[in-house]
């Protein structure tokens, strides 16, 4: 990671901008209406070259197909998601990571990027096409979601940077409980039995949120939430181990934590008059048994003055009054004396050879100049930043992979330079140039060398205008003049069936939040 404080500011002004986009202008122009025969060849087209790229690209094309209004027969809505959700288990991921740490000019934050602003892993994919088909058919969404399989959460160390996030699949869960069953099939306690496995069975701290959440949002009759809420402080109280997941999930203490969630469930029952007791005294033993264990070096780092972790204080603070009346103890420092501490994550920083600094330095110097304020416009224009900015991309074309460490690492430092570049560069003949370079990298390096998730963040940035809005069209059609399938086929959707491009976006992101 680059030493220079102005330098990582840049990094997540950056990120920012890729991430929430900036304000995408006026909708598209209304296109003449096209042929009903016409638009049925397009569609089946699509539906083709679907098939015929990787798997995550193919089900994330056919979910927007159904989406389409344009696609209004049910029988034809119903036969894509199908497709769908049988490509969807060829993802390269399995299950969506997150990182509490969101470090942009990382590997770990490169890939938490990938997986922040898509759904394409395979359990996402899924999600998505049980949530459309509940839609459409109640019955056949849960038979999908049956045959959905919940991938092995494997323990995650201390070391390693990412965790899982499976909050998209248990909100599928909850609206399938909602809305997938009858009153008939409630009161025949079918819903209760479909609901049984998700929370009796925990294999990752990051699940015990969106559990928590399943639970406060599926509108449950006390007797079927009391039964739940004790299967799921029995699964809670024997979830020990995954120390990188249980950093993640108890860093911080509110109500968007694990704590803060077991605190709104215990009020619910509270208030509907079901004994919380049970999951209060689980909730203890699961921190008592984790903090006992190895806690990763952020957690401790965190601990402050007092020799308690954060989480475990605003647990005793929260919970005193049903700790009192329950007669439990609140946690103390005896009770985690056998914890030890551990590492903190690793990582592979960006920017470490001198090719990809010195690049990175260029581009900076094409925005900033000598100074720290970006360029006016007017200095842009003269010929002197032309010639600066024509002399810079060809030496970016002419870079390659050899002075790099990984070509993965490669690829993501580019395509930042890219973005960068973009954001710079004013609309124009220069901008043009730049992406027809930035289209021509993407081409060059598609998904036979690269991390398909990652490959796929600047096509998703540039198609949907959260980057180079001025010139979306611009950037369809040198995708649709592409000879790599995934960049035609996502062109040919867009022309298809436009997303809509008119919301602004939020303040990017700054250091430290």
């Amino acid at each position: 990671m680059l030493a220079s404080l102005n330098t990582k500011v840049e990094i997540w002004l950056l990120l920012g901008f890729l991430l929430w986009g900036t304000a995408i202008g006026q909708n598209a122009r209304q296109k003449p209406q096209v042929p009903r025969a016409a638009r049925d060849k397009e569609l089946q087209a699509l539906i083709d070259m679907a098939t015929a790229v990787a798997p995550e690209f193919g089900a994330d094309v056919l979910i927007r197909l159904s989406e389409s209004s344009k696609v209004s027969d049910r029988t034809t809505k119903m036969e894509l998601l199908n497709k769908a959700f049988y490509l969807a288990p060829g993802a390269e991921q399995p299950v969506k990571r997150s990182t509490y740490q969101f470090m942009p000019d990382t590997r770990s934050g490169s890939l938490a990027l990938a997986y922040r602003i898509q759904d394409l892993d395979s359990l996402s994919l899924q999600s998505r096409v049980v949530s459309d088909m509940l839609q459409l058919d109640a019955k056949k969404a849960r038979d999908l979601l049956g045959e959905t399989q919940f991938p092995v959460l494997a323990p995650v160390g201390c070391s390693e940077p990412l965790t899982y996030d499976v909050a998209l699949f248990y909100q599928t869960i909850g609206l399938t409980a909602r809305d997938g069953f009858t009153a008939k099939e409630k009161l025949e306690g079918r819903r209760l039995a479909f609901l049984v496995p998700y929370v009796s069975s925990l294999q990752s701290h990051a699940q015990i949120r969106p559990a928590t959440q399943l639970l406060l949002n599926a509108d449950l009759s006390s007797t079927d939430l009391g039964q739940l809420a004790n299967m799921f402080a029995a699964a809670l109280s024997q979830l020990h181990g995954d120390e990188r997941s249980f950093a993640v999930t108890n860093m911080h203490s509110d109500e968007y934590s694990v704590a803060g969630s077991i605190a709104s469930l215990i009020a619910v029952l509270d208030a509907k008059g079901i004994s919380s007791v049970a999951l209060l005294r689980s909730f203890r033993e699961y921190l008592i048994s984790n903090f006992n264990g190895e806690r990763c070096g952020e957690t401790a780092d965190r601990t402050g003055k007092s020799s308690l972790p954060e989480a475990v204080r605003y647990f005793n603070r929260q919970f005193r009054l049903d700790l009192q009346n329950a007669q439990i103890s609140p946690i103390a420092g005896e009770d985690l004396r056998s914890a030890r501490i551990g590492p903190k994550f690793t990582d592979t920083s960006f920017w470490q050879t001198p090719k990809a600094k010195q690049l990175f330095a260029a581009a900076r110097e094409l925005r900033f100049g000598i100074g720290e304020m970006r360029l006016t416009t007017e200095k842009k224009a003269t010929p002197e930043w032309s010639s600066q900015l024509t002399d810079f991309l060809t030496e970016l074309a002419a870079w390659d992979s050899d002075s790099e460490p990984a070509v993965v690492d490669y690829i993501c430092e580019k395509n930042i330079i890219y973005g960068l570049l973009i954001d710079v560069v004013p609309s124009g003949a220069e901008r043009s140039k730049v992406i027809e370079g930035f289209v021509e990298f993407l081409e060059q390096n598609s998904v036979q060398t690269a991390s398909r998730l990652e490959w796929k963040v600047p096509v998703e940035l540039l198609l949907s205008g959260r980057v180079a809005a001025d010139n979306r069209e611009e950037v369809i059609q040198a995708f649709l003049n592409s000879q790599d399938p995934a960049l035609n086929l996502y062109a040919r959707l867009e022309r298809w069936t436009p997303r809509n491009t008119s919301k602004t976006s939020v303040t990017a992101t700054k250091p430290g939040e």
